[in-house]
């Protein structure tokens, strides 16, 4: 589509989910103009005001640093943030899980070290 086909709700709407994008993964327009190699961060500007609608060369640009361009142009493919949340949860409490199995393991051995050194000091009639 050109930017004629978009109305100015819908040029609106793409400038919004790219702004979101490139704060997700860049944080600054100047830091993704600079992954994709232009000048600077006034390159992006007519695409985050909504004057303007990304073309084909602007699109793979995009997509090849790693933003979603079917979300930021048709509000499609990104995931539901609930959905992410319910994930990125479960995820951390796995990861969490496995180090509190390694702790308790760590723990198990320490205290068979503890125990050896207080019998191997009875033994030897002294103290820890």
């Amino acid at each position: 589509m050109t930017k004629s086909e978009y109305s100015k709700e819908e040029r609106a709407l793409i400038a919004r989910r790219l702004k979101e994008e490139i704060q997700d993964k860049y944080g600054t327009q100047i830091a993704l103009s600079k992954a994709i190699g232009a000048a600077d961060g006034s390159y992006l500007s007519p695409y985050v005001s909504g004057r303007s609608v990304m073309g084909n060369v602007l699109q793979k640009k995009l997509r090849d640093a790693g933003l979603d361009v079917d979300y930021i142009l048709y509000g499609s493919g990104k995931s539901d943030p609930q959905s992410l949340n319910y994930e990125q949860c479960n995820a951390k409490l796995i990861e969490m899980q496995a180090k509190l199995t390694e702790l308790a393991s760590d723990m198990v051995e320490m205290s068979k070290m503890m125990r050896n050194m207080r019998s191997d000091q009875d033994k030897s009639g002294g103290s820890i």
